[in-house]
């Protein structure tokens, strides 16, 4: 699912396998799905010029490099994104955020490699331990985080939740390192990629109860009606895998 929120243009784009999609409306679609596939979301970073286009690219340059060898070469996604956008004025300096999920089969369980750049984020749920999120923002916020110095009950600037860490069509840039883990993930468990337009307006204690008989479908427009009664006010993209 996706959406334009109060935004005037979807600087969102997400992947399901081979389809690609970047709506300005309210979008909902459903896959059968056999490993291996992979599922993934880019929110252009709305500072950044062009940011849809680079959010867009970048998809479609790992989905040309998982349709040939079911393999990711990160450096190569970032000299792509650089040769299609970074040599025109216009467009240097186009960025975006990065979370992916590549899914294997491994016999009853699936392993999954998780990447991310940015807050795009990755969520694991179980019907032991409910919804967990897998990843970790890079974000000035969090390194102040590690280092000890946020303080509780301290709500802080919006400047403090800057990325450290994206995908950039600038040829000056070194790309940092992408964050990645492997996870198992068992038959009726679910992986949920999505952008801030998703948890930034809906946090995750608000989000739709699960069961065994939940239509995926139904559950996200559950999802789209509660975003939206909240304000909606970024695009949001998110993308749902149930394994069986």
């Amino acid at each position: 699912m996706m959406w334009c929120g109060m935004r005037h243009e979807q600087q969102d784009a997400l992947l399901v396998h081979k389809q690609l999609l970047q709506h300005e409306g309210a979008l909902t679609q459903r896959f059968e799905l056999n490993s291996p596939f992979l599922m993934a979301v880019a929110d252009g970073v709305s500072s950044s010029p062009h940011a849809g286009r680079a959010a867009k690219h970048v998809l479609s340059a790992i989905r040309d490099q998982w349709e040939g060898r079911h393999a990711i070469n990160w450096q190569e996604v970032q000299t792509s994104l650089c040769d299609r956008l970074a040599d025109a004025l216009e467009t240097q300096g186009s960025a975006t955020t990065l979370a992916i999920a590549e899914c294997t089969s491994n016999g009853l369980n699936a392993t999954v490699r998780i990447s991310h750049l940015g807050d795009s984020r990755v969520y694991h749920y179980s019907p032991k331990k409910d919804w967990q999120c897998l990843t970790r923002d890079h974000s000035v916020l969090e390194e102040m985080r590690d280092d000890g110095l946020l303080q509780a009950d301290v709500e802080y600037a919006s400047m403090y939740g800057a990325l450290t860490k994206y995908l950039v069509a600038d040829r000056l840039h070194d790309l940092l390192q992408v964050s990645t883990m492997v996870v198992e993930v068992a038959p009726r468990e679910w992986l949920l990629v999505c952008t801030d337009g998703v948890y930034g307006v809906l946090p995750l204690v608000q989000w739709p109860a699960i069961d065994e008989k939940v239509d995926l479908k139904t559950w996200l427009k559950e999802m789209h009606r509660r975003v939206h009664q909240q304000g909606a006010h970024d695009n949001g993209s998110l993308v749902i895998a149930r394994f069986g």
